[in-house]
């Protein structure tokens, strides 16, 4: 459990010995999605999706664009990240956008992991 600012309190799950990221230890998980665990659904922003090919649901964007879905680091100070997703292609290969560079855009045609705003900046991206 965490005490916030605000004096409530959140459970959050809590990797010691880094079995997750980097073996170190001392990671605190912000988000969780596994579509693949059966019951699972999207977080709210994305659309819920079946495909015959995949044996799951998928979470996508709701449309052309960008969807934005924010996961609280509770005001937890960090420099590290660890992560994986997984990503399915639909429709062609588009990756990156080259005529535009600019963060607020939509610049990938795929998962963009970024902090804080104004401006954002970057972590990772999977195109």
């Amino acid at each position: 459990n965490i005490t916030l600012t605000n004096g409530n309190i959140v459970t959050v799950y809590c990797d010691m010995e880094g079995i997750n990221c980097d073996g170190e230890g001392g990671w605190t998980r912000v988000a969780y999605l596994n579509m693949t665990e059966p019951g699972t659904t999207c977080p709210s922003g994305l659309t819920q999706t079946g495909y015959i090919d995949i044996n799951h649901d998928v979470c996508e964007r709701s449309g052309a664009g960008c969807d934005s879905i924010i996961f609280s680091t509770y005001s937890l100070n960090y420099t590290k990240v660890c992560g994986q997703i997984r990503g399915y292609q639909f429709g062609t290969p588009d990756g990156l956008n080259t005529g535009t560079s600019n963060i607020n855009s939509y610049y990938v045609d795929g998962v963009s992991i970024t902090y804080g705003s104004n401006p954002r900046q970057h972590i990772w991206t999977l195109s």
